[in-house]
């Protein structure tokens, strides 16, 4: 293994001292206009536009509140498309909309992730309700096709990192990496027989896979290296912090952090960690299905800014410095 793992239990009771009154937060529910208060999704766009997914349907948001959609139902993903329109990925299949008008594929299934692989290709995952199996598309103009080479495959995900490449995980398959210079039915590789939960391209350009059950791979100059093969870890989140930490989020073991040499975990009695992220000041962010809430690193001691019990399932900070996190049953918050 490499890196010395050394476990630190650190009681959340006492980390929560540190900041028992937390910030001042604005809680964004469905009597503010909201379509749902299970919140799956936040995300910006190029253009500033932030856009709110839930169970109840797709919201846009800024300060002066959320504003409806004509998108209802479950909302996974929303990616631009031509001409000023968005491509939304929903629980009833894939939806171009453009202002109130709004057009309709892939109908009665699950269309989630949406990613952009080059200039006129777009990837996503169909899901079929019936089978639980997700297929890998491609677009061709504004149809939806499959893309061949991993025809018959259950894909569980689709990541672009910031190389431009596009890794799709498959089904105990390990990872497939796509390349926009090249054609995309061709693809390297790697990990095979793996279940790959997440990957993940730090600042140096090593790419992270967490592996279930079985650690991490960590991908450099064309070999692997693996770490915490003897934990039996279930990584679901892989960030970077200050000074090239690397935090990772687990399914039952806490938060792991690697330092370049030697690994670290805590929080692991508080179980599965819901939420990890990363923003810009260097603040590292936390919500554990066990405690709920926000808690933030800011580089010396762990402090609460949110307090639970309700977990938090994403977060966001925005162009215009806001932070916006999404609640798993009570809606949005914004850091005031």
């Amino acid at each position: 293994m490499n890196g010395r793992c050394k476990c630190l239990a650190i009681p959340g009771v006492l980390l929560l001292a540190t900041a028992a009154r937390g910030d001042s937060w604005k809680n964004l529910t469905e009597k503010d206009g909201l379509p749902g208060n299970e919140v799956q999704f936040i995300k910006e766009a190029p253009a500033g536009t932030v856009w709110i997914g839930t169970l109840g349907g797709l919201a846009r948001y800024d300060r002066s509140g959320v504003h409806a959609t004509p998108i209802e139902g479950e909302a996974y993903d929303v990616l631009p498309a031509s001409g000023g329109a968005v491509y939304v990925g929903t629980g009833g299949g894939l939806v171009r909309m453009k202002g109130d008008e709004t057009q309709k594929s892939l109908g009665g299934n699950m269309v989630a992730p949406l990613v952009r692989f080059s200039k006129s290709t777009i990837l996503t995952l169909s899901k079929s309700r019936a089978t639980e199996v997700s297929t890998l598309l491609a677009s061709t103009g504004d149809e939806f096709k499959p893309v061949e080479l991993l025809a018959g495959q259950h894909v569980t995900d689709i990541t672009r990192t910031p190389d431009g490449k596009v890794w799709v995980s498959v089904d105990g398959r390990g990872v497939h990496v796509f390349d926009p210079a090249a054609d995309l039915e061709k693809a390297a590789g790697h990990l095979d027989r793996q279940n790959v939960t997440t990957v993940f391209q730090d600042s140096k350009g090593r790419v992270w896979c967490g592996l279930w059950g079985r650690g991490l791979a960590v991908y450099q100059d064309e070999l692997w290296k693996y770490h915490l093969e003897d934990q039996r870890v279930y990584p679901f989140a892989i960030r970077e912090g200050a000074g090239g930490t690397i935090w990772v989020a687990t399914d039952q073991a806490g938060l792991w952090k690697y330092d370049g040499s030697e690994w670290t975990n805590e929080f692991r009695e508080e179980g599965a960690v819901n939420l990890l992220e990363v923003t810009g000041d260097g603040r590292v962010w936390i919500s554990t299905q066990a405690t709920g809430g926000l808690r933030y690193f800011d580089g010396k001691t762990w402090k609460t800014s949110l307090p639970g019990p309700l977990p938090i399932r994403c977060l966001l900070k925005t162009t215009r410095g806001e932070i916006l996190a999404g609640g798993v049953l009570d809606g949005l918050h914004v850091l005031k």
